[in-house]
């Protein structure tokens, strides 16, 4: 008896619960758009990552003021510590 009416439930379900047929369209709209501003911040965040979460920036502002050399840029960058061991 459970095992029929399960059946003719999910039967049911199957039938009245169909995705309606698709339809033609000549674009996608409005989404071109939003996809393409989407886009557009994308590449905007993705390159304030890397700028904030590198040393790019500080070494083209150290390459830019010391005319052309990255020569000292790891001393200037991490100085020694005064403190001594021992």
């Amino acid at each position: 008896n459970n095992v029929f009416e399960i059946r003719v439930d999910a039967d049911k379900y199957a039938v009245n619960c169909r995705r309606a047929p698709g339809q033609r369209a000549s674009g996608i709209g409005i989404w071109e758009h939003v996809l393409g501003v989407v886009s557009q911040l994308s590449v905007i965040t993705n390159g304030l990552v890397i700028a904030f979460n590198s040393d790019f920036v500080t070494k083209v502002v150290y390459e830019y003021r010391h005319g052309g050399s990255l020569d000292g840029y790891v001393a200037e960058t991490h100085p020694l510590s005064p403190v001594r061991n021992g």
